[in-house]
């Protein structure tokens, strides 16, 4: 919870505390809950507006990472992928046949290695959904909708009560409610802090199993590669 927040529950807790030689001071204990409710509800969406933007911060941030680690990845599979091409270009091929089987086995692997460099970057853009979309975002919502309901509060239980002869056991219930909030507002605040920590990790799984996707993928070109040019060195075993 925010200092704000906290510093505004403080001094509301303690109003309530003179309640019982307080309600005919300057205002109806009805309008003075629907004042403290409606305070409770503006702090807390100011909260919970800097850590959207704060869990917005942290999604982008995460995202360059693991867009810098596929273009890292790119760059060195067109690497190897050109290194190959201009190696199979300066060879003098005595055997067309050879050549058009070299040229063939190169395209092949390229296709693969691409198809696989594509399934990695799927591979985390679906991982992503629920790291960016499902997990924050579950807790903020009930935390929306718990301040937006309790701007009417108030006339949610006066709608219960007769407000005549249940003046009593409507200040106990707004305190209930109030003090209900409170406590769900807190674990929910609770949880959000830590969610806003959720992709911080460098051992992140998402970013570790990119990375293992990315590595292999890398690699296994680069033996597809070594392959390609095995032909070339032995002339496809059909001799010079």
């Amino acid at each position: 919870m925010s200092r704000e927040l906290s510093i505004a529950l403080a001094c509301v807790c303690y109003s309530l505390l003179a309640l019982g030689n307080a309600q005919t001071e300057t205002k109806p204990i009805i309008l003075q809950y629907q004042e403290w409710f409606g305070q409770y509800a503006a702090l807390g969406e100011s909260t919970l507006q800097l850590k959207r933007i704060a869990n917005s911060n942290a999604t982008l941030t995460f995202n360059i990472v693991l867009v810098e680690m596929l273009a890292n990845a790119t760059d060195e599979f067109r690497r190897v992928d050109n290194t190959t091409k201009s190696m199979i270009e300066q060879t003098s091929f005595d055997n067309r046949v050879c050549k058009d089987l070299v040229l063939e086995l190169y395209e092949l692997f390229g296709r693969i290695g691409t198809s696989e460099m594509q399934a990695c970057a799927s591979y985390a853009a679906k991982e992503l959904t629920y790291w960016t979309t499902q997990r924050f975002f579950s807790y903020a919502n009930i935390l929306q909708r718990e301040m937006s309901e309790l701007t009417h509060r108030v006339m949610g239980v006066l709608g219960e009560y007769n407000k005549v002869t249940q003046l009593d056991a409507i200040g106990t219930r707004l305190e209930d409610e109030y003090y209900e909030h409170n406590n769900l507002s807190n674990a929910l605040q609770t949880v959000l802090n830590k969610e806003l920590e959720r992709l911080a990790p460098l051992n992140h799984p998402v970013r570790e199993n990119l990375f293992d996707c990315l590595d292999t993928t890398v690699t296994l070109h680069q033996l597809d590669m070594e392959y390609v040019l095995s032909y070339v060195d032995n002339a496809c075993g059909l001799g010079v």
